[in-house]
């Protein structure tokens, strides 16, 4: 018997029961003593790839440990794959792989130790993991002793260890932590081929909009004491900008809705031929296409 946890919608005009596979927060309420983290908050992962993106500090690791069942909700539901993660922990995660933002290391030293015993403890192939580390380029650390790896070699190998196999949901807690653009463009690269080759589904937490927003299909975002999710079909696009020379850029926006987030411009209701027939393209370090509901986002920092 299947005792996995059921929810109902309708759909013309019948009821129907259904199977919820991914995550499922239910009027989800945390607080830490007087400290809400959210409240009453519902929301589902379900298909394709979400992002939570938010700050550091804001409550991404708390719905990480609450989804891994570290933590306990006060009030309301929380369903990984069908169970409660606290109670049924193991068949929650019978087919999740889940990189957490502070991985250990298999094996007594090498590169090469810790996939054979990875792959043998999750029932992963070595030969996947070899591809992954092939596609972003690090065939050069096989046989290096991990601590000799700098930490962005050290979260490759992580992410080539996390992404193998074939799980029903793959959640990675700040896998774009210590890399640089080039490898933060393949993962997101990887995740959308992955996803759409397997049906998996993905949660991504990350503290900084980039690439995995061209990917994601939904964006969470913890905001006023709620976890809002906002899907991507139902939102336009917007443009954050770095630029090599910032001061010369300021004068030359006037007819631009913009602001300032951190070292970026985040530009509204825009298109690129509008910016660039302001802007000089050479002037234009980097270029990232964001949601309005990360422009909202952001707008509430200022």
């Amino acid at each position: 018997m299947d005792n996995r946890h059921r929810i109902f919608n309708f759909h013309k005009g019948k009821k129907e029961e259904i199977i919820m596979d991914g995550i499922y927060f239910d009027n989800a309420t945390k607080r830490f003593d007087d400290i809400t983290i959210f409240e009453n908050s519902t929301f589902r992962v379900d298909k394709g790839v979400t992002l939570l993106i938010s700050p550091n500090g804001s409550g991404k690791s708390t719905i990480i440990y609450l989804i891994m069942g570290n933590y306990r909700i006060n009030s309301g539901e929380i369903y990984v794959n069908g169970y409660n993660p606290v109670n049924n922990h193991r068949l929650a995660f019978l087919n999740t792989s889940l990189m957490p933002e502070n991985p250990v290391y298999f094996g007594s030293g090498t590169v090469r130790e810790h996939i054979s015993l990875f792959s043998r403890l999750k029932g992963v192939a070595s030969s996947e993991i070899y591809g992954f580390l092939s596609y972003f380029k690090m065939e050069h650390i096989i046989n290096s002793r991990i601590s000799s790896l700098s930490m962005g070699e050290a979260q490759i190998l992580y992410i080539s260890c996390y992404l193998s196999g074939n799980y029903k949901l793959y959640i990675f807690d700040e896998p774009n932590s210590n890399l640089d653009q080039p490898n933060r463009r393949r993962f997101a690269e990887a995740v959308k081929l992955k996803q759409l080759n397997s049906n998996s589904i993905f949660l991504i937490t990350s503290h900084i909009n980039d690439e995995l927003n061209q990917q994601a299909n939904q964006i969470l975002t913890i905001t006023g004491n709620k976890v809002r999710a906002f899907y991507r079909d139902d939102i336009n696009i917007a443009y954050a900008l770095k630029f090599y020379d910032i001061k010369t850029v300021e004068g030359k926006l006037k007819g631009l809705k913009h602001f300032m987030v951190n070292d970026s411009i985040v530009i509204k209701n825009a298109s690129i031929r509008d910016i660039i027939d302001v802007i000089p393209e050479s002037n234009i370090k980097e270029i990232t296409r964001i949601p309005p509901a990360m422009v909202e986002y952001y707008e509430n920092q200022k």
